[in-house]
């Protein structure tokens, strides 16, 4: 499966529960492995994509903050987990508002990133580090608190790529049974996903 999007060379991690499956794939690209991008063939890439993420410590409550976001960035490099290859930190449920905005985009809650998420991802990018977020391709998140990216793919994409993001990991909760989506660029059908997909977007 081949995506087009705004986003060059982000990584989109489908997610699901229960298990993943172990190993990945992506679009071939100059920071993954040797090959034509154009071809859209898919090649092994060398690392699974490795890093932090909010939820499995922080879920909702506490939930991410701009402080823990910036600290965590700080642990990595000065515990070497970010020379040991752990380069993404990600941003996951309930970083945002419970509705969108007028102009139909996702809102940063701003009682948790006072200074918006640019300047978080900046922060990120500034320690050498890859920065992630979360999204639901469903009518809302897993925890059903704020607003998923259904009929919503190309807003929140480019939205997420004015924040500077380089990993989406996109949940598949509460979507309407046997849904056709447009998955951040590509129609794929439910049945057809596999628990866990990783992918370059290109």
């Amino acid at each position: 499966m081949s995506i087009r999007t705004p986003l060059r060379g982000v990584v989109l991690c489908l997610a699901a529960v229960p298990a993943a499956v172990a190993g990945c794939a992506g679009v071939a690209g100059p920071d993954v492995t040797t090959g034509d991008v154009a071809s859209g063939l898919l090649t092994p890439i060398r690392n699974p994509p490795m890093g932090w993420d909010s939820w499995n410590r922080f879920h909702c409550n506490p939930g991410p903050t701009d402080t823990l976001i910036r600290q965590t960035a700080d642990g990595m490099v000065s515990s070497g987990m970010a020379a040991a290859g752990y380069q993404y930190v990600v941003i996951d449920d309930c970083w945002s508002l419970v509705a969108r905005g007028s102009d139909g985009n996702l809102q940063v809650d701003t009682a948790r990133f006072p200074n918006g998420m640019k300047a978080v991802g900046d922060y990120v990018h500034s320690k050498g580090l890859k920065f992630g977020i979360y999204a639901s391709i469903g009518t809302s998140t897993c925890t059903g608190h704020t607003a998923g990216s259904m009929d919503h793919e190309v807003d929140d994409v480019r939205l997420f790529a004015s924040f500077g993001v380089d990993y989406i990991k996109a949940d598949r909760c509460n979507v309407p049974g046997g849904a056709v989506l447009e998955i951040f660029g590509e129609p794929v059908r439910l049945r057809q996903l596999p628990r866990r997909v990783e992918e370059h977007l290109t």
